[in-house]
Formats: C-alpha cells, structure tokens, sequence
C-alpha cells in the first residue's frame, strides 16, 4: 500500500487512552467551550461533520464553516470580521494547514483576533489529523 505525501497515517497508534489523558482532551474541550462562550470566540470549521465530531466530544459554541467565511469574503462584509474572536480548526493536512493560514492572514488583516492555542493543543494531545475523527478516535480508545 503506498503512502500519499500530502496525507501522512496518523502515528498515534495506541489501543486505549489513559484516564489522564482522556481528562486532558476533556479539559481541552471543556476550555474551548468557555473561550467561545466568554469571548463570543467563534470557530471555524471545515465541514459538518467537524462540528459534529467536535461538540461530540463536548465543544460547545458558535461554529461557522469555511465556506460561510470565505462567501461572506467575496460578498464584500469584510467589516463583520473586525473586533471578532476566531479558532481555526482546520485539519492537518496540506489543504487544511493551507485554509488556516489563509483564513489567519485574511481575518487578521480585517482587524479579527484569531486565538490559536486550540488548534496547537491538539496535536499535542494526539487527535487525528482529521478534525471529523477526533470524536470515533477517543470513543473507540476509552480505558474501560
């Protein structure tokens, strides 16, 4: 089976989490939760299925989807982005570091505040790639 390069298999390969970091990723999600509800943060995701996978595993918000951001670029309501909140939690592959970056650069050059510990945090904690199976990752790997 050959490997695609801009899509790298998820390493953490491990059978179960521990109670520890299960308690991490909860806490994770717990405090992307509060961010969103104190700072009317809103976050930005691919699709459907990442927000599902996300408030799944508790993260409660305001979401909006890529596409919504980028056809609101186009229609000219560049002015709704200044004074705002943003997490961007794109996947971790080529095109979704490249929608990060690109959303970054656009919504900050508006005036946006973007807040990026959610998304360095978890790769830390060892979440797929893929933010739509972060969700089926830590279900399937609970320590029973």
């Amino acid at each position: 089976m050959t490997q695609i390069k801009d899509h790298p298999r998820h390493r953490n390969r491990i059978s179960f989490l521990t109670k520890e970091k299960l308690e991490e990723i909860m806490d994770w999600a717990k405090a992307l939760s509060e961010l969103a509800a104190e700072e009317s943060c809103t976050i930005i995701v691919e699709g459907q299925r990442d927000m599902s996978s996300l408030r799944s595993l508790g993260v409660k918000g305001n979401y909006e989807f890529v596409r919504e951001i980028i056809q609101s670029l186009k229609e000219g309501l560049q002015d709704e982005f200044n004074g705002h909140t943003y997490v961007i939690l794109t996947d971790f592959y080529r095109e979704g570091k490249l929608l990060h970056l690109n959303l970054k650069t656009m919504l900050s050059s508006l005036g946006a505040k973007i807040i990026e510990w959610p998304r360095t945090r978890y790769l830390k904690l060892g979440l797929p790639p893929k933010i739509e199976e972060a969700y089926n990752f830590v279900s399937k790997r609970r320590n029973k």
